[in-house]
């Protein structure tokens, strides 16, 4: 079933919780993935370097990660702010 204009490459029509169980356990390593680990950190780096200085920007129009990050401050602890940008039709 499309969704958005996107045709599913896999439908799976189960429980969610129970396929994800099921791919774990067909995907569980037993040995460490500190590699792996220490890449995804190096990756998370990089995009919270980037999302900061989104953040931050000073430009006009104001770009929508500065809009939320200042939404986010202005939000008591515990409170929920939501972007939703429209995706063109196809």
């Amino acid at each position: 079933m499309p969704t958005r204009g996107y045709p599913a490459e896999l439908g799976i029509a189960a429980s969610p919780a129970l396929v994800l169980d099921q791919l774990h356990a067909r995907t569980a390593r037993d040995k460490p993935r500190s590699e792996w680990a220490a890449r995804c950190g190096e990756w998370r780096s990089q995009w919270e370097n980037h999302w900061s200085l989104c953040e931050k920007s000073e430009g006009k129009p104001l770009r929508p990660e500065r809009v939320v990050a200042e939404l986010r401050r202005a939000v008591p602890p515990g409170g929920i702010v939501l972007e939703a940008i429209a995706e063109s039709a196809r």
